[in-house]
């Protein structure tokens, strides 16, 4: 498999803005091609075969991308979030906000525009953590903790109508440090 990219000309610079992920047979790498803002890229393909497919998408007014978090719930169901720093009243040190989200139901062939109105900023504190559904209602976002900061159940929200509104969810119940969201479950949460 070639990848119609290098590492030395192509991803080193932009090394913070990009994602993969491999779901079942299928691989799937999102990045921001240029520094415009204006664009990611994503690069798909099946394992075993030579085929790669690349789709770019585009908007006209240009975000500060910090990250790119591509996440599939299955096969054929997956989200791509691109995030944007700003400076939001009510933010002490700037503030994070999910300003791209898209979603395919094909496995990758197609992505559509999803409603990011509705997602909260989240006090930046070295960036958004996690951004992922896991399953088609049920997703959440999450700040990360800062050096002492205890309070990070604070910077999360998990969505359960599919991103048409975010709750924030009180996790100071939880004492493990450090947190691995990757063990939750909707039961953490209903």
């Amino acid at each position: 498999l070639t990848l119609p990219f290098t590492y030395e000309t192509d991803i080193e610079k932009f090394w913070i803005v990009y994602d993969a992920t491999i779901v079942g047979n299928k691989g799937f790498f999102v990045y921001r091609p240029d520094n415009d803002g204006t664009s990611i890229k994503i690069l798909s393909f099946t394992k075993g075969s030579d085929e790669i497919t690349e789709q770019t998408i585009a908007w006209d007014e240009a975000i500060c991308q910090n990250q790119i978090f591509c996440d599939f719930i299955d096969d054929e169901n997956g989200y791509i979030f691109v995030t944007e720093e700003i400076d939001a009243p009510g933010f002490s040190r700037g503030a994070e906000k999910v300003a791209k989200l898209y979603k395919t139901h094909d496995g990758g062939k197609t992505w559509n525009s999803l409603n990011c109105d509705n997602i909260p900023y989240i006090s930046l504190r070295y960036s958004l953590m996690l951004a992922k559904f896991v399953t088609e209602d049920i997703g959440i976002i999450a700040g990360h903790l800062g050096p002492h900061d205890f309070n990070f159940h604070e910077r999360t929200y998990i969505t359960k109508d599919g991103g048409l509104s975010w709750i924030p969810v009180d996790l100071s119940n939880f004492a493990e440090r450090p947190f691995d969201f990757s063990s939750f479950t909707d039961d953490d949460f209903f």
